[in-house]
């Protein structure tokens, strides 16, 4: 998943308020923090296959990310 995709993703996934991403949010959903999101948004880190898919799967399923995090706690 490049950098790109990563934005693109969160962004469909309703996890960005006036083009910018929720880091935190995105970190919530996927379990990192909000500095790992970040660089896997910059690039500087590559985004882990499970996180791939696991971000790929929710905008695939249309399950909303807020749906996801309630369940997750």
């Amino acid at each position: 998943m490049t950098p790109s995709d990563y934005r693109d993703t969160i962004a469909a996934l309703g996890l960005a308020h006036g083009g910018d991403i929720s880091h935190a949010a995105a970190g919530r959903l996927l379990g990192v923090d909000e500095t790992t999101s970040r660089r896997w948004a910059a690039g500087t880190r590559a985004v882990p296959g499970p996180a791939e898919r696991f971000l790929r799967w929710l905008v695939a399923s249309a399950t909303p990310a807020e749906r996801v995090m309630r369940m997750l706690g």
